[in-house]
């Protein structure tokens, strides 16, 4: 067993996400150890891609779904009177949107510290990296793309401890 560490790349433009995940696959790094992080990450990307949502749009999603299916079952079952389906819609509403916030928010937990990034439309990609070719990895990709911050194994950048 070999062990890893997390590589995460800050990636401004979201056009050089497809080049950054292919130099990845080809410095060794297996596609289902990569993961790209963003509000709008490229279509048909070989690798894992989570969606980056706020909290208000994660929010207004769960409600709709919640309604949605409480207004189904309530197809489904009729006979309610209206104040009861109101309120049901109601209750539908709140468990979606926060089953949702709370889903959304564990999915980019990762890289959660890049938030204002992602907003803005950057992408994030975490890399399983094996510990070994960590700097060796940083290293190329450093030296191909002087452009792209190589954030290493601190989502943030920040440097670890001496």
């Amino acid at each position: 067993m070999t062990l890893s560490t997390e590589l995460f790349i800050r990636v401004r433009r979201p056009s050089m996400t497809p080049t950054l995940v292919e130099e990845l696959m080809q410095e060794g790094v297996e596609r289902e150890h990569i993961r790209v992080y963003g509000r709008h990450p490229p279509k048909a990307l070989p690798v894992a891609v989570t969606r980056w949502r706020t909290d208000n749009a994660a929010l207004v999603e769960g409600a709709a779904v919640g309604a949605a299916g409480v207004l189904l079952a309530m197809l489904l079952l009729g006979g309610l009177s209206p104040v009861a389906g109101v309120l049901l819609l109601l209750l539908g509403a709140a468990g979606g949107a926060g089953w949702w916030l709370l889903r959304s928010r564990n999915a980019v937990e990762p890289v959660s510290r890049q938030a204002e990034l992602l907003r803005k439309g950057e992408l994030v990609i975490a890399a399983d990296v094996a510990h070994d070719d960590l700097e060796r990895i940083e290293k190329r990709l450093s030296e191909r793309h002087p452009e792209v911050p190589i954030l290493g194994p601190d989502p943030a950048g920040s440097p670890p401890f001496p």
